[in-house]
């Protein structure tokens, strides 16, 4: 395994950070041309995330130990 210097590490964290500015840039500037399509980007986002998160809690709930904590969980999963 190669030993990597900060120096490195910088550069490296700057090039990708300048790439990530440029593609919000474009997407920001692509919202802002075609609102339609960046509010069912937006929500279909939001809607898998939702659906995420609520899967994980659910398996979270099956992981309690107690009944109680087993309910309440399974209801925020839910």
């Amino acid at each position: 395994m190669a030993a990597t210097t900060p120096a490195a590490l910088i550069k490296q964290a700057s090039k990708w950070g300048i790439v990530w500015g440029v593609l919000l840039i474009l997407l920001g500037i692509l919202a802002i041309g075609e609102p339609l399509l960046a509010a069912i980007a937006l929500a279909t986002f939001i809607a898998w995330l939702l659906i995420f998160v609520g899967v994980v809690h659910v398996v979270v709930a099956f992981q309690a130990h107690s009944g109680t904590s087993l309910g309440w969980k399974l209801l925020v999963g839910v």
